[in-house]
């Protein structure tokens, strides 16, 4: 079936509500050209695709003089949601009715899986600014279109301003390649976390070197998680809690640890531990200049060292740390004005763009490959955060990189009353404890301490984990603590990470698609949890959107046997951190992604391909990510 318009005649003029409610008339863009794409229905993969597409090229059809307007049977509230959940920023207008898709012809008979039924059949028509139908696509097929459309609209508009146009330009395919031309830059950094800030910073501040930063994700004020809402994950297509300027840590609890070696960081294996801790003042520096500044910690050192001293006593190590705390609010705020400095001192920022690959020849980097284009560039630093952890395994394979496997810990989030932990935390904010346990010898350690703070649910693709927060002027009456045991792999089996998703796939399954919550009395007695009994305790959970269940059905035995014996002892240090009321969420797992071999200086067995950050493996956390993006930084500025 033929749609009811065709070519050469007056486009049916319209009027409907927008995601926002506010009407729009075709007739509103006389004098602009109008791609006016029909697709059947939100959120559906080839018309997520589509949006996506279409977003990712309106710039160049913006410079042509032409709108992007998108229409389905879907709701204003479904496309204020979609566009949210995909960072969609083309027009998308709502024909519940189908009386538009009628006038045009796409609302058709369709039959899927021997199914009858009628629907939308994805269209786009090309309207002339004076409205006349120009061009005509029908049943279209996703790949590549938007670019067809682009190269049509091209061809219209260079003719129309005289532009010479030759016949490889005219055919979409040849058009499609030259558009996705090669831009050259000295140095091209994959990923906005704060490795790749940092290294865009030290290279616009002390040289003149053409730099791109390319994020997946969106800038910092359009990164809004819809969890609040929904009250679940809706899995957004790229994870605007992971993805984005400023990585995964924009939405941390803005804590800052100035230290060469924590946990999954070790700093002194590129360098002196001398020249590890100037590295970590230099970097402090740095955030101090872009306001990223509070109170210091320990604030009273003698009893700090009291503390560590009691500790000792029970077998337990208290690593003395110099930290600050910026508060999960005010992060976004300071990422935002550093990438604003970066980008006026002549950095491109390309956000929402996935690098797919890397140009390599002759054992050297020459750039790399996105969905929209190559970028050409002598030097290029991975530095994706622990999101793009995955990719850069890949990539290390593919171009035979060597792999080291680090392990992962595995764990609860505890949670006892303000009281509990107010001594110790007054003196020391983020107290980190490292206790070997008696039964497996292994070690188990505290990590990202809240005091006054908040639980919260943490979403990866397949399952769902715990973490903590802590705002600088919002506080509960709660203080909560990662506990944690370490797990290293070895043969036969060395995957850790598949081992990790396991876990947090059965605690998934146990909960249902939500972290489990039990006190700890009911763990020690071998029962589960249930509301009634939590009810009996003085402590209220901060995060409620969780199942009361039994945590030994979902952690592996070594593992809990570990956590038991640890928050035992470590009783002794902090009394009433094994109350039968403490509050114990499951899982709490912290991935170790594998560290890609480098030289010193960060930089691959690829000539000019550098590393920086947790994705490969090279730091893990904020402050040590930010440092390590300042070393291959350095480097290329020194290089002949």
């Amino acid at each position: 079936m033929t749609l009811a318009v065709t070519e050469g005649r007056k486009a049916p003029d319209f009027s409907l509500k927008n995601k926002d409610g506010k009407t729009v008339r075709l007739s509103d863009f006389a004098g602009k050209r109008v791609v006016l794409y029909f697709y059947p229905r939100d959120n559906t993969k080839g018309c997520t695709t589509e949006a996506r597409d279409f977003t990712a090229l309106r710039p160049g059809f913006e410079e042509k003089g032409a709108v992007i307007i998108g229409i389905s049977p879907d709701s204003e509230a479904s496309h204020l949601r979609f566009a949210d959940k995909h960072g969609i920023e083309v027009e998308l207008l709502s024909d519940p009715d189908h009386r538009v898709s009628e006038a045009y012809g796409v609302w058709q008979q369709k039959k899927i899986g021997g199914r009858e039924f009628m629907g939308v059949v994805r269209s786009t028509v090309l309207i002339s600014p004076d409205g006349i139908i120009e061009k005509i696509w029908e049943k279209v097929r996703v790949k590549h279109h938007a670019d067809d459309v682009r190269a049509a609209l091209c061809e219209r508009a260079d003719s129309e301003t005289g532009g010479r146009v030759t016949s490889r330009e005219t055919d979409p395919a040849q058009k499609r390649k030259a558009e996705k031309g090669q831009q050259e830059y000295d140095v091209i950094i994959v990923g906005g976390g704060p490795a790749g800030l940092f290294s865009a910073f030290y290279l616009v501040e002390h040289s003149d070197c053409r730099v791109l930063l390319i994020e997946k994700g969106h800038e910092p004020g359009k990164r809004k998680c819809p969890i609040g809402e929904t009250q679940q994950c809706v899995h957004c297509s790229p994870c605007n809690i992971l993805c984005g300027i400023g990585g995964a840590g924009l939405f941390s609890d803005g804590k800052l640890n100035y230290i060469p070696r924590l946990g999954k960081t070790d700093l002194t294996q590129f360098m002196s531990r001398s020249q590890a801790q100037a590295l970590i003042d230099e970097t402090e520096a740095i955030y101090n200049r872009f306001g990223m500044d509070g109170p210091v910690y320990p604030t009273n050192m003698p009893a700090a060292r009291a503390f560590r001293k009691n500790a000792k006593k029970y077998g337990i190590d208290l690593l003395l740390i110099k930290q600050k705390h910026l508060g999960s609010d005010c992060l976004p705020g300071y990422i935002a004005n550093m990438g604003e400095y970066i980008k006026s001192k002549g950095a491109a920022f390309q956000t929402f763009e996935e690098v797919e690959d890397l140009i390599v020849e002759d054992d050297a980097v020459r750039g790399v490959v996105t969905r929209k284009k190559r970028y050409l560039a002598k030097n290029v630093i991975l530095a994706p955060g622990r999101v793009g952890a995955e990719w850069v395994s890949k990539i290390a394979q593919k171009y035979d990189l060597g792999l080291t496997h680090r392990g992962i810990e595995v764990g609860v989030r505890v949670e006892v009353h303000n009281d509990i932990m107010q001594d110790l935390c007054e003196v020391i904010y983020d107290p980190t404890f490292f206790i070997q346990t008696r039964k497996y010898d292994d070690q188990t350690r505290t990590f990202c301490t809240n005091f006054g703070g908040y639980v919260s649910q943490e979403n990866y693709r397949d399952f769902v984990c715990v973490n903590g927060h802590a705002f600088r002027d919002r506080k509960s009456e709660n203080t909560n603590f990662a506990f944690l045991s370490k797990v290293i792999l070895t043969e036969p089996v060395t995957d850790n990470q598949a081992y990790g998703e396991a876990i947090g796939g059965l605690a998934s399954l146990i909960g249902g698609g939500k972290p489990i919550l039990q006190r700890f009395g009911d763990l020690i007695r071998g029962r589960r949890s249930t509301w009634n009994r939590i009810s009996k305790g003085y402590i209220e959970p901060t995060l409620t959107n969780v199942v009361c269940g039994d945590i030994a059905m979902a952690l592996p035995e070594r593992i809990l046997t570990n956590l038991v014996e640890g928050l035992e002892k470590l009783n002794h240090v902090v009394p009433g951190v094994t109350n039968d009321g403490t509050l114990l969420y499951a899982p709490e797992i912290k991935f170790f992604a594998t560290q890609v071999e480098t030289s010193a200086d960060l930089q691959t067995r690829i000539s000019g391909l550098y590393v920086a950050g947790d994705g490969p493996g090279v730091a893990g956390n904020i402050v040590s990510a930010s440092a390590t993006g300042l070393i291959p930084a350095k480097a290329i500025i020194s290089s002949p």
